[in-house]
């Protein structure tokens, strides 16, 4: 596909008071997430993506805002982009069976259903960050209906509802701050994809760390923020819709980003308050660059040449548009 270069925006790190430019580039990173999600489901391949064909052709019609509104969450819209790309980390059926179901789910849960969904190519399970719960599929389902109901599943043994409100298991998402959650879940298929030379990928780890401090931690570094520089505060609020915590440590702080996984930042807990803020705006300003880098390629020399760099130890470009890697502080 062919993009036109944009005009580079003048305030996207630091906004202007008043400032609608993160607000603009992610409207139209989101645009592009409904013509992909259109241009998948139209290039068939899978059972699932055929039969959300004429769901997909109805919302666009009846209502495309709750379509994308329910792409805004990154536990849709990082499987949406891996296969757009033809992640080789995923498999295309498996993934394709995911984003379906999930982005049924959250369908039905925001009530933007006016017909049922049904579906018979399902995956182990549903995660719903609107609901913060994981929904397990029994392995003999055969079938599912979507609802605004909930989940109607038909098994061997008979026929099971999940509803949206019954008790799902413990929370899998913990709110921090405004739309802001701590995820105890990711299904980021790229999580564990790493190029740092010294890590091996982000997997979910409290610490040892109770969720509570985390939220804590988290929420007073968002406060103190907002204090000081309300504007990017807003923008935080409007990406950002959870923080994966990798692990606790006392000397250094390691972050991650995925240019996928807009609304995602992967970060570790330290007891220095003013680390955990640096580290909170230099992830979240990684999510604006990558919903600019949905719209256009930026650099035309993004991967070369290579300098050595003060931070890492393998050399690097003088910006990267590979977002997937974890960086110690």
């Amino acid at each position: 596909m062919t993009r036109a270069h944009l005009s580079p925006p003048h305030d996207l790190t630091i906004p202007a008071s008043g400032s609608q430019t993160a607000r603009q580039v992610l409207s139209r990173a989101m645009a592009r997430s409904l013509r992909d999600l259109g241009r998948l489901v139209a290039g068939g391949g899978d059972p699932s993506l055929l039969a959300f064909k004429p769901h997909l052709q109805t919302l666009l019609r009846q209502a495309p805002g709750a379509l994308a509104s329910v792409l805004r969450s990154p536990t849709i819209g990082a499987l949406l982009r891996c296969l757009r790309r033809r992640a080789p980390e995923v498999d295309f059926h498996r993934g394709a069976r995911e984003l379906i179901a999930t982005l049924a789910f959250d369908l039905a849960h925001s009530g933007a259903l006016r017909e049922a969904i049904e579906l018979d190519q399902l995956p182990a399970r549903i995660v719903c960050l609107p609901a913060r719960r994981v929904f397990e599929i029994p392995s003999d389902c055969r079938r599912a209906r979507f609802t605004g109901e909930g989940i109607e599943l038909s098994t061997a043994s008979g026929r099971r509802v999940l509803g949206f409100d019954a008790p799902a298991g413990a929370e899998a998402f913990v709110p921090i701050a405004g739309g802001i959650h701590l995820a105890l879940v990711d299904n980021n298929p790229l999580a564990m994809s790493e190029a740092h030379p010294d890590k091996q990928g982000n997997a979910l780890d409290l610490g040892g760390r109770p969720a509570e401090q985390w939220c804590e931690t988290l929420a007073a570094g968002l406060e103190l923020i907002g204090r000081h520089m309300p504007e990017l505060r807003g923008e935080i609020d409007l990406y950002l819709h959870q923080i994966v915590p990798v692990g606790y440590d006392d000397h250094r702080h390691l972050s991650a980003s995925y240019q996928e996984a807009i609304g995602t930042v992967y970060l570790s807990l330290h007891p220095q308050a003013m680390t955990m803020v640096e580290a909170t705006i230099h992830e979240f300003q990684h999510n604006k660059l990558h919903a600019l880098l949905e719209l256009d390629p930026l650099l035309d020399n993004a991967f070369s040449p290579l300098y050595a760099s003060p931070v890492r130890p393998d050399p690097r470009p003088p910006l990267s548009a590979d977002a997937r890697r974890r960086s110690p502080r």
